[in-house]
């Protein structure tokens, strides 16, 4: 994870970015996904179950529940969503933010009658997406879990998912072939990164100057694409930075 300092530097650029970037929610795509079923829209939806399964699938695990019945239940808990199971609660945007929704409608389907229904034999229905189940086990065994509630362990795995896609985006939006992004990674959170500034720019063969502008762009860049993942998951506009201090709490006490 990222240390407190550090984040500070993302947190400093993401308030300061453009109040007009959001879009399409993560509550409209699974509500379009349902009721209407589109390739395009079950394509977002894939994408959006993706993001949140491990999360989803880590808090299960912290609550006692042995790794193959997790994967059944958040499976079975993406396939309700699908299909708007109003046992999990409404899929309405007044419900707020997007993660404390997912946390709390699991916690509706665990309490059910799941744990009694559930020791039927596995594989009965359509997965609602497939998922690398031995990929998540030696994650969820290899992570540092001490003795946190699920409740944190869900949240830092969240927070990390959402970490994660925006740098797996800001892949595909930086553009400046002479300063190449695996170089300036070093310096996303961290104005000293591992290397110098100026020994990095003298590699390059490019301007310490240019160099240090280049990072700021680059930074401003992940703090627009961070902000914008975080758009997508609030039904207001207004609780973007809140959602953001959030995030980055969770980053830093985890770190």
């Amino acid at each position: 994870m990222f240390p407190a300092p550090r984040l500070a530097l993302l947190h400093a650029l993401a308030v300061a970015s453009d109040p007009h970037l959001f879009h399409t929610t993560h509550w409209s795509i699974i509500r379009k996904a349902a009721d209407h079923g589109s390739p395009e829209s079950l394509h977002a939806l894939e994408t959006l179950c993706r993001a949140y399964w491990y999360p989803l699938y880590s808090y299960v695990r912290s609550t006692g529940i042995r790794h193959e019945d997790a994967c059944d239940l958040t499976q079975d808990f993406f396939s309700r969503l699908l299909s708007n199971d109003r046992t999990l609660g409404s899929l309405a945007p007044e419900n707020g933010r997007f993660r404390s929704f997912l946390l709390v409608a699991i916690r509706r389907l665990i309490a059910s009658s799941w744990r009694r229904s559930y020791s039927q034999k596995r594989g009965g229905g359509t997965p609602a997406i497939v998922i690398d189940e031995a990929d998540a086990l030696a994650r969820f065994d290899a992570g540092h879990h001490d003795g946190n509630s699920p409740e944190v362990v869900y949240d830092r795995n969240w927070a990390a998912s959402v970490m994660d896609r925006a740098l797996a985006r800001l892949a595909s939006h930086w553009h400046e072939k002479d300063k190449p992004l695996d170089l300036l990674r070093t310096y996303l959170t961290d104005a000293r990164g591992t290397v110098p500034v100026a020994d990095m720019a003298a590699q390059l063969g490019v301007s310490t100057a240019s160099l240090k502008a280049s990072i700021y762009r680059l930074r401003k860049l992940f703090a627009d694409l961070l902000r914008d993942e975080l758009a997508a998951t609030v039904s207001d506009p207004s609780e973007i930075d809140s959602e953001l201090r959030y995030l980055l709490t969770v980053l830093a006490e985890a770190g």
